[in-house]
């Protein structure tokens, strides 16, 4: 699989800090880099190859993904990114598209599948990181909605259950259309958090 981008100062050094922690992981359950080759005009990344994402998964599946299934891409999902964490990464944008699989054939079928967590863009190489633009919408956590001031690993646990609840039903589980609507839905399904727990993340 092949990313290519225009070279330009901008892109390239965004570029680099993706390529400066990916080339740096090693795990079953993070995606391979494996060869940078940069031109006069574009940069192409190679990465090794993966059938489908997730998102591609489920909308194409016509009987759902099942509760034994739902396992196995959660459990290898989990452990990719308790590599992450372990080595003081965030990810910062766990969502379907950016979670990876290869259906494998068998009597098993998706219980067999390999699993791969794509896209460094946003990854930051810090527990208390810095928070700026984080994740699509729909998987942030309320800490990061509310402009917490550093990130921390909760938000790509919050993720992963946002996107456990969307394979499980088929349908995204916080479809916020702005930050308030967003907040509104998590907490009517959630209920209110208390100010203590506000507190907790925002320091």
């Amino acid at each position: 699989a092949i990313k290519e981008m225009k070279n330009s100062d901008e892109i390239e050094e965004l570029l680099m800090r993706e390529l400066k922690i990916a080339s740096g992981l090693d795990h079953p359950n993070i995606i391979k880099l494996k060869e940078i080759i940069k031109g006069h005009r574009d940069i192409r990344v190679v990465f090794e190859y993966m059938e489908e994402n997730l998102l591609e998964l489920y909308t194409s599946s016509r009987r759902g993904i099942n509760e034994h299934q739902l396992r196995c891409i959660l459990y290898q999902s989990a452990l990719g990114l308790e590599y992450l964490h372990s080595r003081r990464i965030i990810h910062r944008d766990i969502k379907p598209e950016n979670i990876l699989i290869n259906r494998k054939t068998g009597n098993d079928g998706l219980n067999a599948a390999l699993i791969k967590i794509i896209d460094f863009g946003l990854a930051k190489e810090d527990y208390l990181a810095e928070t700026d633009y984080v994740a699509t919408r729909w998987y942030r956590s309320p800490e990061n909605l509310i402009g917490m001031k550093k990130s921390t690993v909760v938000i790509d646990i919050f993720a992963l259950g946002c996107v456990a609840a969307e394979l499980f039903t088929l349908a995204p589980l916080f479809p916020g259309t702005n930050t308030i609507d967003q907040l509104s839905k998590i907490f009517t399904l959630l209920g209110t958090t208390t100010l203590e727990d506000w507190s907790k993340g925002c320091n």
